[in-house]
């Protein structure tokens, strides 16, 4: 046990600090999850280590992302087993949610800081409410409905979403994404952009895209597409329309790929597709749901992996890899940690307290505090109490 200078045990994480703040980074167990919640280089490893604070990095933790074990201890980390890792860190730094595997290194006074993607996750969010347990989830970090840490994700998803779906389809129905395919997006923000983009930009012989489909609900993010897009080419290869089911229903069996990518942080995603719609879809088309991380935006969506990454439903194919970004680690691991990497340090050298009093966009990140749900989006998606993190610190 940990004691500070007013002789309370709180994790490392209390203002005045007496003893050393350990950082933990554990390897990724989620099924072909090859990103690393921290780089050994500057902006990682090397620069806590060069300010004093204790970085332990699990055995191969770096290498799915092409980060040798002994770059972490050149920079002045030290490796270690995932036990050590976890019952040692105060702060724990990962990629993607701990599974049920890792539930037993769960106590009070631990801090993760994570993907958590909490609404569809009961078992998990009761996990960390019956172990005292801090969540600091990446989604929901950001003010004013900015989140950059889920942005630069959601800008990789976007896209490695549209090439898997493109080569599905390819081999389903033998057509590329030419002049004679139609594409809908379900979505426009940070990953329908990045998709629309994939779609916009082809690589057929003909050197023409498909005919896109562009839905949101929201009118400012219909009105942004179309002037971003509508500048570069041809009106009639795309149509905005603001959501409606009836009219969603009259255009689907039409439509090759559907790419869904709908999100409102923190919360469980609205089902906007309906089994009905995807039963008026051609046999061989392919349905991509980005939204799967927090339960998915079609009806018939299941959460699939990077080893088996699509279902067949009506004839229809779905993709729904919750970890798409993990399917590009090199790349995904890069952007991330330079998004995670200053919140990182702040929680380090602050601790935790005062941190999110400091940092309201870091404080927007905290899901579950000593036992009480502290998202309201969270709290409402799964009917719990909330309770706001303000009035518990």
């Amino acid at each position: 046990m940990k004691i500070y200078s007013n002789g309370v045990y709180n994790g490392g994480y209390m203002t005045k600090q007496t003893t050393q703040t350990i950082i933990g980074v554990p390897k990724e167990i989620k099924q072909g999850e090859k990103r690393v919640g921290m780089k050994p280089s500057k902006k990682g490893a090397a620069e806590l280590s060069r300010k004093g604070f204790s970085v332990l990095v699990e055995k191969s933790a770096g290498q799915g992302s092409g980060f040798k074990d002994k770059q972490y201890i050149d920079s002045g980390a030290k490796i270690a087993a995932a036990h050590k890792v976890w019952t040692e860190a105060d702060l724990i730094v990962k990629v993607k949610e701990p599974l049920p595997e890792e539930f037993r290194y769960f106590r009070s006074g631990l801090f993760i800081f994570c993907f958590f993607h909490l609404a569809p996750n009961r078992n998990l969010v009761n996990a960390l409410i019956r172990s005292g347990v801090t969540a600091i989830a990446y989604e929901t970090v950001g003010l004013d409905g900015l989140t950059p840490i889920l942005k630069s994700m959601s800008n990789i998803a976007g896209r490695v979403g549209c090439e898997e779906g493109k080569r599905i389809l390819m081999e389903n129905k033998g057509i590329l994404l030419g002049s004679h395919a139609n594409v809908m997006i379900l979505g426009l923000g940070n990953a329908g952009l990045a998709a629309a983009k994939q779609i916009l930009n082809p690589l057929n012989p003909e050197g023409v895209p498909a005919n896109l489909f562009a839905v949101d609900s929201n009118p400012e993010k219909l009105e942004n597409f179309r002037k971003i897009f509508h500048p570069h080419f041809d009106y009639t290869k795309i149509q905005c329309i603001q959501y409606n089911p009836r009219a969603i229903s009259s255009i689907l069996p039409r439509i090759d790929l559907l790419i869904g990518t709908t999100h409102i942080p923190g919360q469980l995603q609205q089902k906007l597709i309906t089994k009905k719609m995807i039963q008026s879809m051609t046999p061989g088309s392919v349905v991509v749901d980005i939204s799967i991380d927090q339960g998915g935006c079609f009806e018939t969506s299941m959460p699939t992996s990077i080893a088996v990454r699509t279902f067949e439903k009506y004839g229809v194919t779905h993709y729904c890899v919750p970890n798409m970004p993990g399917i590009v680690p090199r790349e995904s691991t890069n952007a991330l940690t330079a998004e995670t990497f200053s919140y990182i340090a702040e929680l380090s050298a602050n601790g935790f307290l005062r941190a999110v009093r400091e940092n309201s966009a870091l404080a927007a990140g905290v899901n579950v505090y000593n036992g009480k749900i502290t998202h309201k989006g969270l709290a409402d998606s799964i009917g719990a109490k909330y309770s706001p993190l303000e009035q518990l610190i």
